[in-house]
C-alpha cells in the first residue's frame, strides 16, 4: 500500500510545520501534476468537483451521531486541503480545535476534479504494555480509524486515527441528501481529542478495502438540504 500520507494525514497544532507540512506544500507545486493555485483562464473549483464517497463497514454506523460527527472531521479536512480553509464546514473549527488544527497558511491542492473514498478500518486499541498517546475508548470517549483513496490523482492511499469526546449535546443522526456539505453545524458538543500517530502498523488497517469503489460523482451519503 503507497502511504506517501499526501491525502488525509493531520497533525496537531504543535506538528502542523512539520515534515507532513513540508510534504503538502511541495504537492501543490506544478511539478506534481496537479492544477496551479490560481489560473486566469480555468474556472476555480467547488465542493462539488470532489464528492466523498464513503463505504460501509461493520466499525461504525454512518447514520449514528458517531458516524455524524467522524464524516464531518475527516471530510472538512479533506475538501480544504483542495479548496482552502472556506471549505470547512460550520462549526468545523470548534469541534476540532483541541487536536486538529490546520495552518491557514498551506496552500489549497486545486487537483482536477476527483472522487474520494473514506471507510472505516478498526480502531487501534491501546497496546498490553500501556504504551500509548491517546485516551482509550469508553462511553464517553470514541475512537476511529479513517481510511482514504483518491483514484486517478497524485494523492496516496493514506488513513487518519483519532479520538474524540462524547460530552454534551450529540451530532444529529442520518444525515444523508443531495448536498456535498452540511448547511448548518452538524457536530454538537463533541470535540477532537487525540491525534494518533498513522505508524506503518497502523496503516495496514487499511489494506483491504471493503469491496470495489463505486463509479459515483456525487457525495454519498451527502448531506441534507437546507429544508430538510
Amino acid at each position: 500500500m503507497n502511504t506517501k500520507r499526501i491525502g488525509l494525514g493531520w497533525r496537531a497544532a504543535s506538528v502542523v510545520m512539520s515534515t507532513v507540512a513540508v510534504v503538502l506544500l511541495a504537492a501543490c507545486s506544478p511539478g506534481d501534476g496537479g492544477s496551479p493555485a490560481s489560473s486566469s483562464s480555468a474556472p476555480s473549483p467547488t465542493i462539488e468537483d470532489y464528492p466523498i464517497v464513503w463505504l460501509g463497514t461493520p466499525n461504525l454506523d454512518l447514520d449514528s451521531p458517531d458516524g455524524t460527527f467522524v464524516r464531518g472531521i475527516a471530510e472538512s479536512w479533506y475538501l480544504r486541503s483542495q479548496l482552502g480553509p472556506e471549505a470547512f464546514f460550520p462549526g468545523y473549527r470548534e469541534a476540532s480545535v483541541s487536536a486538529y488544527v490546520w495552518s491557514d497558511d498551506l496552500r489549497p491542492r486545486h487537483d482536477p476534479p476527483h472522487t474520494t473514498y473514506m471507510w472505516v478500518a478498526p480502531f487501534p486499541e491501546p497496546d498490553p504494555q500501556n504504551k500509548h498517546d491517546w485516551r482509550p475508548r469508553s462511553p464517553q470517549v470514541g475512537g476511529v480509524a479513517v481510511c482514504g483513496t483518491s483514484p486517478g490523482t497524485p494523492l496516496a492511499d493514506d488513513a487518519l486515527f483519532f479520538t474524540y469526546s462524547r460530552s454534551g449535546q450529540p451530532p444529529p443522526a442520518n444525515q444523508h441528501g443531495p448536498r456535498q456539505a452540511p448547511v448548518r453545524n452538524i457536530f454538537g458538543d463533541w470535540r477532537g481529542l487525540d491525534y494518533i500517530d498513522p505508524t506503518d502498523l497502523r496503516m495496514q488497517r487499511c489494506s483491504h478495502r471493503p469491496g470495489p469503489l463505486p463509479a459515483l460523482r456525487t457525495s454519498r451519503p451527502g448531506w441534507p438540504s437546507e429544508s430538510e
